[in-house]
Parts: C-alpha cells; structure tokens; sequence
C-alpha cells in the first residue's frame, strides 16, 4: 500500500436525500440544504456569507433606502441564495460536476464581496466627506 493512501482521508459517504427537498430546504435558508446533505462545512460557510450579504443589504437600506449599494448586495444575496439552491439540488443528484460554488470559487467570491464591500465604503465616505467641506 502506498503511503500516500494512508495519509488520504476516507471517501464521505453522504445519505440519499431527494435533491427536490434538499434544494426546498436550501431555498429556506442557503446552506440548510448542504448541512441536510451532511456537508456542514459548506452549510456553515454558505449560511454565514449569505446572512453577511443580506445584513449589508438590510443596514445600506435602513441608513440611505434604495440606492446603488443596496440594489448591489441585494442582488448580490438573491443571486447567492439561488446558486446555493442549485448547487445543493446537483449535490443530492450526484452530479458533482455541476456544482457552481466549488471550495475555491466560494473563497473567491467572499474575497470579491469583501473588496466591492470595501470600495464601496470607502466611495460613500468620500462623498461624505466632500459633503461636510
């Protein structure tokens, strides 16, 4: 036996679900469907970042209604709730290969938010500031 077989971690087995229900429950909240699956880390991970999106679409409402900035991470949070839904449904289906969101491109697209997140903030502060002057 290689060596390399010992240090591979064992294949997971996930429990047969219906992709039907596991994108429902997906739908409810993003995640959900994941950790329905048995695939907590991608639950936790989804389930954070969506309400992260959707608290900073709630907060640019609450504090300047409907303008670019809320627009932006609402469509953000509403595109990110659907993916989630789709990838959960191709998951429970075994069709692994369909997966939009894989480990990486969900890194990447956290590491995206953050950067518009923080342009963003540093646009409105700006015009805040030549605002007060």
């Amino acid at each position: 036996m290689p060596f390399a077989d010992l240090l591979r971690p064992p294949a997971v087995v996930r429990p047969n679900r219906e992709p039907n229900m596991v994108a429902l429950i997906s739908l409810f909240w993003p995640g959900a469907g994941h950790g329905y699956l048995g695939d907590w880390g991608q639950a936790i991970s989804r389930g954070i970042v969506s309400f992260w999106v959707l608290v900073v679409a709630a907060v640019t409402y609450a504090q300047s209604g409907l303008g670019v900035m809320t627009l932006l991470f609402g469509a953000i949070s509403f595109g990110f709730w659907a993916v989630t839904a789709h990838d959960a449904f191709q998951e429970a289906s075994n069709a692994s290969d369909k997966v939009i969101l894989r480990g990486k491109y969900l890194v990447y697209l956290v590491v995206g938010i953050l950067f518009l997140l923080m342009g963003t903030l540093v646009i409105e502060g700006l015009q805040a500031n030549a605002k007060v002057r």
